[in-house]
Formats: structure tokens, sequence, C-alpha cells
């Protein structure tokens, strides 16, 4: 922000630290000027800081010039000055510390319109004071208007920006900076003639007529001064303006913006008693005589100690932004410097007396959240969680950015809100699914999506009319996105069982290159809501109950493959030890023998640990199915290939065809046993001890009924050595129950871990 001429330090930014003042805002902006706001750590106050460039060539004498403000108002001690705390040098720019005064400057009051005469007169007093004071101490300011006098919650008014004021003293020839500000500017400004306390007086002319109209002379389309320099014409009637105003004010105005500086009232009493006398005799209360100086000052607003003053302005700044925070509850009225200035007033009891009742609790809390100010501070004095959650929800629906992510953690951190049990809007769920679509915070993003899904989880049917058509289409695209976002999308819709942002998904049907994808968002859209409507065609159905299967069956294959094979070792050692141990031969270590183990147990291991393996990795991972179904597929599936592998074990091996059904009802057990296993919540030793126990049962009771019944039994034993049966029982159990297990097989939410 360089202008010409001048280095302006552009490393000026909130939280600069210029000594004990930290920048907060900056809130003006001029060519070689700023004006920011302040927050004093040693007086524990917001201040507000002037920084002036310094001029870029210092022998012009330009520096020296921009150093006389600090000097000035150093030298001024008046009630209606603001006074100087500091002032200094930092980079390249010097620097005047002063009050803040959150009401701004009288300008701000024609916002509303022209100010009445009943409330111009003691600030016209004000104004007329303070110049009194600066001619007698032989100072013109040379740059009055209605935004160089502020106010504060009492009226009272504060002239402010000495940049141009002058010692009459001293060459008064303008500097570079100009000749003031162009439409309060007398014509000896204009045409670069010498200044003397009559062009303040002209200038506070100007600034009566455009507060008592509302407006500038001509609409301030051309100065006054530039139409008396080229034709002698005064100032216009403000009786044609407001009808209202007596008709003797055009006169008195004219008298203080005459033309020549020799017609203007001699000093600035008189220029006020010229003009009030002239609104009086519509507003005054039997005044007999005119009105001095001196008595509208007895009317004037009384001097404040800072610590008042402040505590009065935040008394004040609070009731008129509740009522407009009520009005429009949505948005936050306050801009950042008048929150802090509040905060830093309402947490210090002690010093200001000023204890928050409930509703500005709320207030405060739904600023801390929009500007990350005192936020914990705010939160735990609002108890009611409802309120924490409406200014959560005040600020998700209109902020964005760091705002939005303070409400949305703190929504995440709020128990009841981050159980369901309490729900935000429709509107702050748009509004979310909005920063859902931003956020890059992988993490943040997963509890956004969470919350979200809390919200607006659906029972029953497919619903229409949840979210806005955009918000239906951030989330479709968002579920289209092939990452990870993307599956927590398309979860989002299927548990709030959207259909129109599911339509918004289907209408990529035709859409080649998304068909992967699209199937990928049908998949976890399924997971979440159970189903999928009607609406999805049967082809792409069918995709997703296939890739949906594939994808829960196959999951982090190392993991199956290390299971499958600790199945295949558990069947091989079971049956090879029973070979080796059933059929016994003239040496213990007979090569025959030995064969007979290892080949049987390997040839039909490698088809009866399929079967246990099938078993349990459709009974863990098969979530497509409900428990019922998934048990019954799960023990089926698995039973069938286990016969299988019996049943080629008695053919190929023992050479004989079996009868019965023993082998179908024992292999089933088995399965029973693997898949109940699975089911239940028990950790991983429980499940081995119940399948080595189901095994042994089958085993023995086919043993059984294979005595009564002559049908095949599921393995031979010695009728004749019941010790030996129970050995070979046991260790077969142990093994073939046990062994699998050594490689957990359970999901949860489709990830992978230990069972």
């Amino acid at each position: 922000m360089a202008a010409t001429g001048y280095l302006f330090d552009n490393s000026f930014q909130p939280g600069y630290q210029i000594g004990p003042y930290g920048l907060l805002e900056r809130f003006q902006q001029g060519g070689q000027s700023d004006i920011w706001s302040a927050w004093d750590e040693n007086a524990r106050r917001v201040v507000a800081v002037k920084l002036t460039a310094i001029a870029a060539d210092e022998s012009t004498g330009e520096f020296k010039a921009l150093e006389d403000e600090s000097g000035v108002i150093a030298r001024l001690d008046h009630p209606n000055i603001l006074p100087l705390y500091a002032h200094g040098k930092v980079e390249r720019s010097s620097y005047i510390v002063m009050p803040y005064l959150p009401f701004g400057a009288v300008s701000r009051l024609l916002q509303s319109g022209p100010v009445r005469p009943p409330t111009l007169i003691p600030m016209a007093a004000q104004m007329a004071t303070v110049l009194e004071y600066l001619h007698t101490h032989r100072i013109v300011h040379r740059d009055l208007k209605p935004g160089n006098f502020l106010i504060d919650s009492t009226m009272r008014i504060y002239l402010t920006d000495f940049g141009l004021a002058k010692p009459l003293s001293e060459d008064t020839l303008p500097l570079h900076t100009g000749h003031g500000t162009a439409p309060y500017s007398s014509p000896e400004q204009h045409t670069k003639r010498l200044v003397s306390y009559s062009t303040d007086i002209y200038s506070l002319g100007i600034v009566l007529y455009e507060l008592l109209t509302g407006q500038l002379p001509w609409e301030g389309q051309v100065a006054l001064a530039m139409r008396q320099l080229d034709s002698g014409e005064q100032i216009p009637d403000p009786h044609e303006v407001i009808p209202d105003l007596p008709a003797a004010l055009a006169p008195a105005l004219r008298r203080l913006t005459a033309q020549d500086p020799r017609d203007r009232p001699a000093s600035a009493a008189e220029a006020f008693s010229l003009v009030a006398n002239a609104l009086l005799p519509d507003f005054a209360q039997g005044t007999s005589h005119p009105l001095t100086l001196e008595e509208a000052l007895d009317k004037a607003p009384g001097h404040l100690t800072d610590d008042e003053r402040m505590a009065r302005d935040a008394q004040q700044l609070m009731d008129y932004s509740l009522r407009l925070w009520e009005s429009d509850s949505d948005q936050f009225v306050l801009n950042f410097t008048n929150f802090y200035m509040l905060d830093s007033i309402y947490t210090d009891v002690e010093r200001f007396g000023l204890v928050p009742d409930e509703t500005q609790r709320r207030f405060m809390l739904h600023g801390a959240l929009v500007y990350g100010r005192g936020e914990q501070t705010w939160w735990s004095q609002v108890a009611d969680v409802t309120a924490r959650m409406e200014a959560c929800e005040r600020t998700i629906a209109n902020q964005n950015g760091a705002a939005r992510t303070r409400a949305v953690l703190r929504l995440l951190g709020e128990p009841l809100v981050a159980s369901g049990r309490v729900k935000v809007s429709p509107l702050t769920q748009e509004r979310l699914v909005e920063l859902a679509v931003e956020m890059q915070d992988s993490a943040l993003f997963e509890g956004l999506l969470v919350l979200i899904g809390r919200s607006s989880e659906q029972r029953g049917g497919w619903h229409t009319g949840q979210l806005s058509a955009t918000a239906n289409q951030a989330l479709a695209r968002l579920a289209l996105g092939g990452d990870r976002r993307a599956q927590y999308a398309a979860r989002l819709i299927g548990q709030a069982r959207n259909q129109d942002a599911l339509s918004v998904l289907l209408d990529t049907s035709s859409d080649a290159h998304l068909q992967a994808r699209l199937v990928a968002a049908l998949r976890e859209v399924r997971q979440a809501a159970g189903t999928l409507p009607r609406s999805v065609p049967t082809r792409l159905r069918a995709r997703v109950v296939a890739q949906t299967v594939a994808q829960q069956l196959f999951a982090d294959r190392p993991r199956v493959f290390r299971a499958y094979l600790v199945c295949v070792l558990a069947a091989a050692l079971s049956l090879g030890f029973y070979v080796y141990n059933l059929y016994l031969l003239p040496q213990f270590l007979d090569s025959a023998r030995i064969l007979n183990a290892v080949g049987s147990g390997l040839l039909f291991g490698l088809v009866i640990g399929l079967g246990i393996f099938v078993t349990r990795l459709s009974a863990h991972r098969l979530r497509i199915l409900a428990l019922l179904p998934r048990l019954i597929a799960a023990t089926g599936l698995g039973g069938a290939i286990l016969y299988m592998g019996f049943i080629g074990y008695h053919v190929l091996f023992l050479d004989s065809a079996p009868t019965g059904v023993l082998i179908g009802a024992a292999t089933l057990l088995i399965a029973l046993g693997f898949a109940v296993g699975a089911l239940l919540p028990i950790r991983r030793l429980p499940r081995a001890a119940l399948s080595a126990t189901v095994i042994a049962i089958a085993i023995t009771l086919s043993w059984h009924f294979h005595l009564t019944t002559s049908a095949t039994p599921l393995l031979y034993f010695e009728a004749s050595q019941p010790m030996h049966m129970t050995y070979l029982i046991l260790i077969i159990a142990l093994f073939m129950g046990f062994v699998p297990h050594a490689v957990g097989l359970s999901m949860a939410d489709n990830n992978v871990r230990r069972s």
C-alpha cells in the first residue's frame, strides 16, 4: 500500500506487536495512513493505532510534518480531544496510540438520516468548544469533517486526526498532503492562500449543514468553495432540503461559510451562537436570551474516566447489538474489534462490574465461535445444550472457513449431539454438506459426515426433500470421488435414505467412465441402508451385490490366504495323525505308514481345510446377509465342502462307497460349530474351544450311530480299544478346532481387524 513518495511497511498484519500493542484489525485505510485496533497488554484494553508512512525523501521536510501530529496532540489537554496514549516509530512508519471508540465517527449518525436540532445543539457546542481551545493555543485543524469527530455512548464528541493541524506561528502554506477534504475545505485552502482560525469555522459550517440536512451542499457533486470561487454562490438554504428547519438557519450558515474569511464569525463560540439561536425559535424551551456556548455545554455529557467510558460503551454496544442479533440472529452483528472489546470487558467483572445475563452469554458464545476469541470461556458459561447447539448452527449456516470448523468441532464434542440424540436442523445439514465438499482434513471430514449422518438418519423407506438440490448434487459428487471421502459420502446417502441424492447418483449410470465409481458408491449406500430402492436398475443391483460379496469375503487378501493355509494345515495334521495312529504297521517309523499318513493328510486336508475356511470366512464376513441367513449359508457351504472331503477320503483312500447320512450330519455339525463360534461375540480362544468341542461330539456321535445302524461313520475306530479311540478323537479335535483360529477373519465396518 505504498503512496507516491512514501514507504509504507507492508508487514503490518493482525498479531503484529508494537511494544505492548498487538494489532487486531485494520478498520480504516488511507493513502499514507492506516488505523488499526490493537490490544494493550499493559492496560488490558482495546486501543486505536494510527500508522503513518514515512516520506521516501526526508530532505523534503515531509517526514517532519507527518511526525507533527503526535507532537500537536501531546501538547493538548481537552475533554473533547482524543488523548494520546503513546507514539513512536516502527519499521518505516510512525505511530500514535489513542483510545478506541466503538461507535465510530459522527458520520455514522447520517446513516439514519439528518440529525434533529435538539441532538445537534449539544454536539455543535462540543465541536465549537474544542475549536475555541485549539484556536486559543494558536492551532488550526484544517481538516474538520464528520469523519474526524468521534462519539462515545454518551454522545460526547472527540476531535481526532491532527495530521494537517498547523500552529499559526509557522508557515501555513498547505503541505503536499493536500488541502483538507475537498467538500469541507475553505476557498483559501483550494487556492493555497494562508489559512487562519476562520478556515476551521468555514469547515464547521459545512459539517453542521450536512448533519442537519443529511447531505452535503448539492449532494457533494461540487464543493461549495469551488462554486464560490467560480460564481460567488452561497451555501444552499437547508430549509429547502428539510422544510422543518427554520428559515433563519440559512443566513447563519452563510455567515460561517462566507467566501471572505473576514466575513465569518470571529470565533467558534460566536459561530455556535449564530447557528444555535437560529434553531432555537422552534426548539428552545422558554429561553428568553440568546443561548451561549457555556450554557449549551452545561447540557453536554459529563467527563468519564477511561474505565467508566469503556464500561458505558460496552453496555450500550451490547444492548444495541443484541437488538440486531435477536431480530436477525443468524448473523453475528459485531466486527472483530468490537467483539474483542466486549469480551475483554465482560470477562473482567472485578474491574468493570458488568455481569452478562443468559442472553448476553449466548450472544458472546456466537461471537466466540465466529472469531475464535474466548471460545472455551463462553462455551462453559452457556450450560444449556440447546443454546450451545443454536450458536454452533448459526455459525455453520452463515460463516465460512475457520469459524465453521470451530462450530463443527464443538458439535462433535457435545455428547448429546455426537450421539444423535439431539439433531442439527436441515439447514445446518446443508451447510455441513457444503463444508464437507471443501474439507481437506480427513479426520475432520469423517467427523463431519458422522455428524450429518446421525442428524439425518432415517428409518423405514427412502425419503425425498431432506436437502436442497444443490446439497444433493454436492453429496453425489463426493460419493463419486473415488477416494475415502467418497465412501463416507455414499454411506451418508444410505444412512439418511436420501432418495434425491441417490437419483443424482443414478443419473451418472450412462457415463461409462464413472461406472466403477457408481457401483462402489451404491455398494456403500446399500451397506448403510441395508437395501437399495426399486429405482436402482436390476443390472446395477446385481453388480452391487456381486461386488459387495467379493469385497466382504476377500478384503485383505494376504490375511485370507493365511487363514486358508492354517485351515489346510489343521485338516492335514488331524487326518494325517488319525491315519498314522489307526493303521498300525510292524514298525513305528515304517515308510509305508509315514507315506500313507502324509499323503492322505495332504490330499484330503486341502478339501477339508477348504470347508473349514469357507465356513469361517462366510460367517465372519458375509455381512450382506442378516445373521440367520448368514449362519445357514456358512453352515451349508462349509458343510458341503467338508462332506466332499470326507467322501473322497472314504472312496479314494478306503476304497469303499459310504452309506447312510452320518457323514453328512457330522460335517454339517462341524460346520455349524465353526459358524456359531464366528457369529458369537466372544474372543478367539473360546471360539476355538467351541469348535474343538463340536468336532469331538460330531466324530463321537457318528461312530456311536455307526455301531447301531451300520451307516458309514465320519471316521473308523477300533471298537475294542475305547481309550485309544478317545485319545485319537481328542487330538483330532484339538488340531482341527484350535489351529484354524490362529488367523482371525472378523471385520468391522469393512476394515479388517483381529477377532
